[in-house]
């Protein structure tokens, strides 16, 4: 499903700052154009939630438009 779209991965939160405790999720933030319409993003939602598994991540995607938005409330990340 990916092959051939643009897409930009990051993670951010504790997991990030090396602050995860037990309670922790850590945020991974997908920006793609797939993300231009709501099947899109519920299809990738889903596709990479499978391949993590039960993992304590939140799943946001976004198209490049909104990526500064939601950069405004991210104080570090790393690019995956």
């Amino acid at each position: 499903m990916w092959k051939g779209d643009s897409q930009e991965g990051m993670l951010f939160g504790s997991a990030v700052k090396g602050g995860m405790r037990p309670d922790s999720d850590g945020g991974v933030l997908i920006v793609t154009v797939l993300a231009g319409k709501v099947g899109g993003r519920v299809r990738l939602r889903m596709e990479v939630a499978e391949k993590l598994g039960y993992m304590p991540f939140e799943i946001h995607v976004v198209t490049v438009e909104y990526e500064r938005w939601c950069k405004r409330f991210i104080d570090k990340y790393m690019e995956v």
